[in-house]
Formats: C-alpha cells, sequence, structure tokens
C-alpha cells in the first residue's frame, strides 16, 4: 500500500494536502497490517529512517535533485537494510 504524502513533498509544490507526518504513517501501517506499506511524499532518508515501519519508499525530487542521485539513492537503501 502507498501512503502519501508522508510529509510534504518536494516535487508537487501546489499540493495542499495534510501530511500524514511519522505518527500519521505509522498509526496506518498498525491498520493497514500485514499489507506491506510504502512512504511517499517529502522523503529524505532521516525521514524515512523516522516512520520506522516503512517497507519501502518512493522518492522522486530526493533523486532528482541531489548533487549525486546515485549517493542519494544509496543513502534511502541504507536505511531500508
Amino acid at each position: 500500500m502507498l501512503l502519501s504524502p508522508v510529509f510534504a513533498p518536494g516535487s508537487k509544490l501546489d499540493d495542499n494536502r495534510p501530511p500524514l507526518g511519522a505518527e500519521g504513517f505509522q498509526r496506518l501501517v498498525g491498520l493497514a497490517a500485514p499489507t506491506p506499506c510504502f512512504a511517499l511524499g517529502g522523503m529524505s532518508p532521516l525521514r524515512l529512517q523516522s516512520i520506522g515501519l516503512a517497507e519501502g519508499v518512493a522518492v522522486q525530487s530526493a533523486i532528482l535533485r541531489a548533487p549525486d542521485p546515485e549517493d542519494a539513492a544509496r543513502a534511502f537503501l541504507a536505511v531500508l537494510r
């Protein structure tokens, strides 16, 4: 299940939906169990680490806007492992 937006998305500046935040994401993951949940919206490796229970993450601007996209992707993978 893709849960969004966890944080304000960097790629959709006009998105005015209220973000779930770490606590909202964790609450929904608890309700969706055992369905795998993926986080989307304003994600960074630090934010991914803060939400804890994500099966995975979907990112766009964190990779595409990074000075080194490969390093950015590796940082996300390090959190997921």
